[in-house]
C-alpha cells in the first residue's frame, strides 16, 4: 500500500467525485457507504471499481413500492431462516444471479446474515444495473498492490489512480470509557429483552443491528432509555 502512488482515503472523508472525474478509482467493500460512493464516483464521471473479499447478500431497495425495511417490519415475528426462505425468489427475481457479475453470493440469507453476524446486505439503490452494464466493474480480494498495479485474486490486474476504503467503522466507544468485552455485549441484545449498557447516568443506543431498519429502533430505544432516566430520577 506504501508504493501506491494515488489518493488514498477512508470513505469518512469522501464528500463527492469531482475530483475523481475521469480517473480509475478503486473502492474496496461492498457495504452501503462502498456501493453509493461508486454510484456517485460513476455520477461525475470516474471510472469505479469494487474490490468485494467476502461472500454478499443485495436485496432491493423496495419491492412494488414497499420498502424493504418495511417488509423485515412485517416479518419480524418469522424466524430469520424462514424469513430468508420466503424472500429469495423475489430477490432472485428483481436482482438477478450476482456470480455472473463477479461477485460472491453469501450462503446465508440477508436477515440471518444481520441476525448472526449484525452485517447489513447492500440495500440496492442502483448499484447492480450499473455493474450489469460494465460501468462498475467488481474484482474479488486484492491479493498485492505495487505501485498503481493492484493485484486480484484469479490473477487480474489493472491500474487506478486512487483507492477509496470503505472498509467500515468502530463504535469508538473504548476511546473515552474502560469497559470489558462481556459488557460491550450487553449492547447488542435481542429487543425483547434488550440492556442499554449504562455507566452512571450514561446510556448508548443504536448498537442493536435489526433487519426492521436502525432509525426504527434508535426510536424504540430511545424511549426505553427516556422513561428508564424518569423512572430513576423519580
Amino acid at each position: 500500500m506504501e508504493t501506491f502512488p494515488g489518493k488514498k482515503i477512508h470513505s469518512a472523508h469522501y464528500r463527492n467525485g469531482k475530483e475523481f472525474k475521469g480517473k480509475k478509482i478503486l473502492v474496496v467493500g461492498f457495504g452501503n457507504s462502498a456501493c453509493e460512493i461508486a454510484i456517485c464516483l460513476n455520477e461525475h464521471g470516474a471510472f469505479p471499481a469494487l474490490s468485494v473479499r467476502s461472500e454478499v447478500n443485495v436485496i432491493p431497495r423496495d419491492v412494488f413500492g414497499i420498502p424493504s425495511l418495511q417488509i423485515g417490519i412485517y416479518q419480524s415475528k418469522f424466524s430469520a431462516k424462514f424469513a430468508d426462505i420466503l424472500n429469495a425468489p423475489l430477490i432472485k427475481l428483481m436482482i438477478g444471479d450476482i456470480d455472473k457479475y463477479g461477485l460472491k453470493k453469501s450462503k446465508l440469507g440477508p436477515t440471518q446474515q444481520i441476525v448472526k453476524f449484525g452485517r447489513i446486505p447492500l440495500l440496492d439503490i442502483g448499484t447492480m444495473d450499473l455493474i450489469k452494464k460494465g460501468d462498475i466493474k467488481a474484482f474479488g480480494d486484492i491479493t498485492n498492490i505495487e505501485k498503481a498495479l493492484v493485484s486480484f485474486e484469479n490473477g487480474r490486474t489493472e491500474e487506478f489512480d486512487a483507492i477509496i476504503m470503505a472498509v467500515g467503522y468502530e463504535t469508538g466507544i473504548k476511546q473515552f470509557l474502560d469497559i470489558t468485552l462481556e459488557r460491550e455485549k450487553d449492547i447488542k441484545t435481542d429487543i425483547k429483552k434488550r440492556k442499554f449498557f449504562g455507566h452512571d447516568k450514561m446510556y448508548f443506543c443504536g448498537y442493536y443491528v435489526a433487519p426492521t431498519g436502525m432509525l426504527r429502533e434508535i426510536k424504540i430505544e430511545s424511549g426505553i432509555i427516556a422513561d428508564k432516566i424518569k423512572k430513576n430520577n423519580n
